[in-house]
């Protein structure tokens, strides 16, 4: 498993943290040239459709919890929730580098946005 991959605009290291603390896991910038970047990888839709139903499964068990238990259940469930978001960033951005990608959004550098 590799946990860093290379920009394709300045061929600057992109880490994992890079990955995982950008807003979507789909579209991030180059720390270094500030290029917006693109993740592209076959086969994840079936892999992130999975992922979204564990987690309203885990947000299920957390309002049963809240409701049996009260805000004991609702904390510890809150807990392990966190937990699990963590978990699943950090396996989805170990899949991003070693399946995936990269490309520049918007090659021509050009957003829409004037300076």
């Amino acid at each position: 498993m590799k946990t860093n991959g290379t920009c394709p605009a300045c061929q600057g290291k992109l880490s994992l943290w890079t990955g995982m603390k950008a807003p979507t896991p789909f579209h991030f910038r180059c720390p270094h040239c500030k290029a917006r970047l693109r993740v592209a990888m076959r086969g994840l839709s079936g892999f992130l459709i999975l992922l979204m139903l564990a987690f309203v499964v885990l947000a299920i068990a957390v309002f049963t919890a809240w409701r049996k238990f009260g805000a004991p259940g609702l904390w510890a469930g809150l807990a392990c929730y966190t937990l699990a978001w963590m978990l699943a960033e950090l396996v989805i951005g170990l899949m991003f580098y070693t399946h995936g990608t990269f490309t520049v959004k918007n090659a021509g550098g050009d957003d829409g946005k004037k300076s």
